[in-house]
């Protein structure tokens, strides 16, 4: 059984492997949709009692001046303006889970580098412990669990069986 999950896992880590790449492909391809479309980093302001509506975009880092972008009274420029922003919005969200995914699958890799490193540890270490049990420096000892002190010591199963008398 466990050669059956040696053997199963690679393909399995493989598929998944290729799965994310897959999804990070189909991340930016979308991004580069969304941008070609056009995206713009503003929000709406309406001007009070009116109709007119401007974009007010962030600071400049250069100069530190804001940018206000008039764009009036026009029901289908202001739909086209605030479609723009939401495609902003929505780049920005791809753009978090394709870092996302990326994070995520170099933490998984690592994991599996450190429990490949542990295995080959304790392999290493297994050899080590039957090898000096053969030339009878040390007697090879299992490891045993943890036990809890005697009933009479009040253990937790002791405690736990108490208390339901």
């Amino acid at each position: 059984m466990k050669a059956q999950r040696k053997r199963s896992l690679a393909p399995l880590l493989d598929a998944l492997t290729i799965d994310v790449d897959a999804a990070l492909i189909a991340l930016k391809a979308e991004d580069a949709r969304l941008t070609e479309a056009g995206c713009i980093k503003a929000y709406a302001h309406f001007k009070t009692g009116t109709r007119k509506m401007y974009l007010n975009e962030p600071c400049d880092p250069k100069n530190g001046k804001r940018r206000f972008t008039y764009v009036g009274v026009d029901p289908t420029a202001q739909a086209d303006a605030l479609a723009k922003i939401a495609r902003y919005e929505a780049r920005e969200q791809l753009r978090e889970n394709a870092a996302r995914l990326k994070y995520e699958l170099a933490d998984i890799i690592d994991r599996l580098v450190d429990v490949v490193d542990d295995l080959k540890s304790l392999k290493r270490d297994a050899g080590d412990v039957v090898t000096e049990a053969m030339k009878g420096h040390r007697p090879a000892r299992p490891l045993r669990p943890r036990r809890y002190p005697s009933a009479r010591m009040g253990s937790p199963i002791a405690r736990a069986g108490a208390g339901q008398a």
